[in-house]
């Protein structure tokens, strides 16, 4: 008998397995960004601890901004979020390097997390602004009329 292919089949269909897997993609998604960056190293351990935050911050942005593993333009929830965080963060415990967000006089990370979780508390709210959002604004602005309600509330 193969006792082990169905202990295997009802692994795969476990929620444990595809956590598993969400996690090594997230923490996939965080080596590469580092990659496109030019980070060589992704925990940094000869920097500082505010450093890393820092770095690790950075993350968080590009993420708020829609680059996640899903691709540009989508909006990723606060607990989203700190998942992508908490897997970026397992690559400095997995070498036994302090935390980055621990012992910072700054956390950074905290700043955009906590402002992401504000966002999702707005009844009725519509999409942030964002650097593109703000360029084609100033482009509408400077195309229209000076007269015009565009240039106005622009």
């Amino acid at each position: 008998m193969h006792y082990g292919c169905s202990i295997a089949g009802r692994l795969h269909q476990s929620n444990r397995a595809k956590q598993a897997v969400t996690d090594g993609t997230r923490k996939n998604h965080f080596l590469s960004w580092c990659s496109r960056i030019g980070l060589p190293d992704p925990c940094c351990p000869s920097s500082t601890l505010q450093a890393r935050n820092f770095i690790l911050a950075c993350y968080v942005v590009s993420l708020i901004r829609g680059e996640t593993i899903k691709g540009d333009g989508f909006f990723i929830r606060h607990s989203t979020l700190m998942g992508y965080v908490a897997q970026a963060t397992r690559c400095h415990t997995d070498r036994r390097l302090p935390l980055p967000r621990l012992g910072v006089p700054i956390d950074y990370v905290a700043l955009m997390t906590d402002a992401v979780r504000k966002y999702e508390r707005v009844p009725n709210r519509r999409e942030m602004i964002h650097d593109p959002m703000m360029t084609a604004i100033i482009g509408r602005a400077q195309s229209a009329s000076p007269d015009s309600l565009t240039a106005t509330l622009c």
